[in-house]
């Protein structure tokens, strides 16, 4: 398996809510930066973000059968994907925003990953 492939995997465990297969391909090192963080947080920060938003947004969905594109590096270890992220609340209107991922990979699992949503309102379907 490559890790488009992998990365794949990882945004279907997100969408299945299935933490444990989500958390298995992220590294015990790992580090994350969301929209300008300025430090980076750890896999356990990670874990606790996406299981709160999904609990904020139950009906959240990332949209990856297709992405609106997919790249790796030519030695396969970093990747790329943009995606249209699509969530609702009982609280709010549902929202769209594009969500670009970038990770570098080790041992097939992601060690640093950079994550940037626009929630511009042309963003496309």
């Amino acid at each position: 398996m490559d890790n488009l492939e992998r990365i794949h995997q990882v945004d279907a465990a997100w969408n299945q809510r299935d933490w444990e297969l989500y958390g298995s391909l992220i590294a015990d090192n790992f580090q994350g930066w969301m929209n300008g963080d300025s430090q980076p947080h750890d896999k356990a920060e990670h874990l606790r973000r996406g299981q709160a938003y999904c609990a904020a947004y139950p009906g959240n969905r990332i949209h990856c059968d297709p992405y609106l594109d997919a790249f790796a590096s030519e030695d396969g270890q970093r990747t790329c994907t943009i995606s249209t992220v699509t969530a609702s609340s009982s609280d709010a209107a549902d929202q769209r925003a594009m969500l670009m991922v970038v990770c570098h990979w080790r041992d097939g699992q992601i060690v640093r990953q950079r994550e940037s949503i626009c929630t511009d309102p042309f963003v496309p379907a």
